[in-house]
């Protein structure tokens, strides 16, 4: 019985990973445009979106659709600034579902979510659950940006932040 059970188990998963894959492809050509660049993303498991990368994978064990999308790397001055307002934003659950975390190896700040990957088998709905934390990554930017590395261009006010 309890290998009957354990097949049972083995064939959902599978059939979970399928859709999620195929519901991940439609949802990438619709947000791309592109098939090309859809399959691209697909093979490199990651999409620029918002004006942030925003990376997925899927856990075998628990079946869970993880998202994690860049903000940035905080400067060295004012890292316990970004660190802040990434632990007010998880406090106050300012962007429901949504966490802001260190990404161990790059110290970059790293918005992420995570959702059953069995609800998002509909390409809707990951289109939605991506570009939900793309856009919540692209305000978490913003917020951040007097405390982040810039790209070249003029200096931020920090006076404002």
């Amino acid at each position: 019985m309890s290998r009957d059970l354990s097949q049972q188990v083995a064939r959902m998963a599978e059939q979970v990973t399928a859709d999620f894959k195929q519901a991940l492809a439609q949802a990438l050509a619709r947000l791309l445009g592109d098939d090309a660049a859809a399959d691209q993303a697909l093979a490199d498991s990651a999409a620029v979106l918002e004006g942030g990368t925003l990376a997925w994978r899927l856990d075998p064990g628990t079946l869970m659709a993880e998202l994690f999308c860049d903000i940035g790397l905080p400067e060295l001055a004012y890292t316990q600034d970004a660190y802040r307002l990434a632990l007010e934003a998880n406090l106050n659950r300012s962007f429901p579902g949504v966490y802001i975390g260190v990404h161990a190896e790059s110290d970059r700040l790293v918005a992420t979510s995570a959702v059953p990957a069995v609800l998002l088998a509909d390409d809707t709905a990951c289109v939605n659950a991506l570009t939900t934390l793309a856009t919540h990554a692209r305000h978490l930017r913003e917020q951040a940006a007097p405390y982040l590395q810039r790209v070249p261009g003029p200096a931020p006010d920090r006076a404002q932040a």
